[in-house]
């Protein structure tokens, strides 16, 4: 619902200014898109409140808008129209759901699976092609592991796709010499480059998503490599509530040049903001780069998908002409390829504040935690995947083996040398207060956040990594509109409570967009 302007009374609003302890407010006042008025309820004349609607919040939370700083839009959309294998907990799960999948389509429709992932398996082994073959022989299958960065495909599959011998990433049966059913890097492209998804499906679970993540709080997302043609036009259409941060590839950046809108953010709800590489995958995938071999035996030390030269010359020549970079690095040989590729650019054209990114940096090599904070990098890290895999005995144990497993995810170590932190998910699973619950409960308590600097890094955080802390972070005058009501308070509530703490309402530039407090009907669309 959207109206003249909105008064939030008797609330207990925690501004999160960006230094010291957030100071705390009891009331907040809309007009159109921005805050004009937070302080006590005292302060509430009639020239603030006159035609607007009073809320009363009986002793709620307010913080601001909060902001999932890594997520991938489309790609969360099209797993809404595939076979959902989250919640497999074997090989014969997840067989026996496929099987169900291609008694239902007609024979030689491509099946396609997502968030499978071994790790969480009886077996903890994969799928093989065999077994895919088997249930599914008439039917090309295409099965994503949660982590994007390793596909599985039987093959009538690979029959389809034609994936050219020696293309980087067919992996190979080494007793057979055969394709193993394991796609990555340029041979998943080829295959993924056949799956083809209606554009009206394909929008409206765009739609669902952004109404899922608007139900846990978040109104501005980074998207870090979408298809930004599709996103334009969704944005064009009204179909984009959240604002939406793009990090787009660099094949993309001639097309982004002659178009000069989405980087300039004409649109509200769409700019382009930097431009994304992989230097490597995923420890779940056994590809993110390592120094030392992975402590299960199994893919060597992983693999740089970049040659480091022909990086620092990319990134040099964008740092050059004021872009902003993201680089995925999550293991310690590829974040110090990350940070030599940015001290070379900064070194060859010294100035200004570029706020490049490390996506992730989840292993650290010696040293790397000064460097980082010489060159000014942001780290946007996501909390979840500690819940996830970092637990004691988790797969970040079991792949890299108990001293490399404690040193993941130090985000306590950059907060103490106030490096820039921006909290996201990549989706695995979106939602900022499990996020900031899987910060706050840490295994390695050194690496742990207080729950405050947890709830800076999902707010402030976000907004300092995209360049917009004038207009968001904090709640305070003059400031856009965008915030959450919460159930409970994070900064006070029981650390391990933190993840119950249930969002009761999201405003986005003045206007309710989720309801679950007044129980109004909302159109988000």
């Amino acid at each position: 619902m959207s109206g003249r302007g909105i008064v939030l009374t008797n609330a207990r609003v925690i501004t999160m200014d960006i230094d010291g302890t957030p100071p705390l407010a009891e009331a907040v006042v809309i007009d159109g898109d921005r805050i004009t008025y937070v302080g006590d309820g005292k302060g509430l004349g009639a020239e603030l409140t006159h035609g607007k609607e009073l809320i009363d919040l009986e002793g709620r939370t307010v913080v601001p808008g909060l902001i999932d700083s890594h997520v991938h839009l489309v790609e969360m959309a099209r797993s809404r129209l595939g076979l959902d294998l989250g919640g497999c907990r074997s090989v014969g799960d997840a067989l026996d759901l496929i099987r169900q999948e291609t008694d239902r389509r007609p024979e030689g429709e491509w099946v396609i699976g997502y968030n499978w992932d071994e790790s969480r398996w009886k077996e903890d082994r994969s799928v093989t092609i065999e077994e895919l073959d088997g249930v599914s022989p008439r039917h090309p299958v295409v099965l994503k592991r949660i982590c994007q960065h390793l596909v599985l495909v039987n093959t009538p599959a690979l029959g389809f796709a034609r994936i050219p011998k020696g293309t980087e990433g067919l992996c190979l049966d080494p007793k057979t010499g055969n394709p193993s059913g394991i796609v990555q890097q340029d041979a998943r492209q080829i295959v993924e480059s056949h799956l083809k998804f209606p554009p009206q499906k394909l929008y409206a679970a765009m739609e669902t998503t952004q109404r899922e993540m608007l139900s846990l709080g978040i109104t501005s997302v980074h998207d870090m490599g979408s298809d930004f043609r599709l996103l334009q036009r969704a944005s064009s259409e009204g179909r984009l509530a959240i604002r939406t941060h793009l990090y787009v590839g660099e094949h993309e950046l001639p097309e982004i040049d002659r178009d000069g809108t989405l980087r300039e953010g004409h649109d509200s709800h769409l700019r382009v903001a930097g431009v994304k590489f992989f230097i490597d995958g995923s420890i779940g995938a056994h590809s993110a780069a390592l120094l030392e071999p992975y402590a299960d035996g199994k893919g060597g030390c992983g693999r740089l998908r970049w040659d480091k030269n022909t990086l620092k010359g990319l990134v040099s020549d964008l740092h050059e002409r004021g872009w902003q970079v993201a680089l995925h690095a999550i293991g310690d040989r590829a974040v110090t390829v990350a940070l030599e590729v940015l001290e070379r650019a900064q070194r060859d054209s010294p100035g200004g504040e570029p706020r490049h990114r490390i996506e992730h940096c989840e292993l650290l090599p010696v040293g790397a935690l000064e460097q980082i904070k010489d060159l000014g990098v942001i780290v946007s890290a996501q909390p979840n995947f500690v819940s996830m895999w970092g637990q004691p005995g988790g797969m970040y144990e079991k792949r890299l083996g108990k001293r490399r497993w404690e040193a993941v995810d130090p985000w306590g170590r950059f907060h103490r040398e106030s490096i820039p932190l921006a909290f996201g998910s990549d989706g695995m699973p979106v939602g900022p207060l499990y996020g900031a619950w899987s910060a706050v409960n840490h295994p390695i308590h050194e690496s742990r956040l207080d729950p405050v600097d947890a709830l800076r890094s999902y707010t402030h955080g976000g907004a300092f990594a995209s360049f917009e802390e004038e207009t968001k972070g904090p709640i305070s005058q003059g400031k856009v509109a965008d915030m959450v009501v919460l159930s409970g308070d994070p900064t006070t509530t029981p650390r391990i409570e933190i993840k119950d703490i249930k969002v009761e309402m999201t405003i986005l530039g003045g206007n309710i967009l989720y309801d679950n407090l007044l129980r109004k009907k909302v159109s988000t669309f």
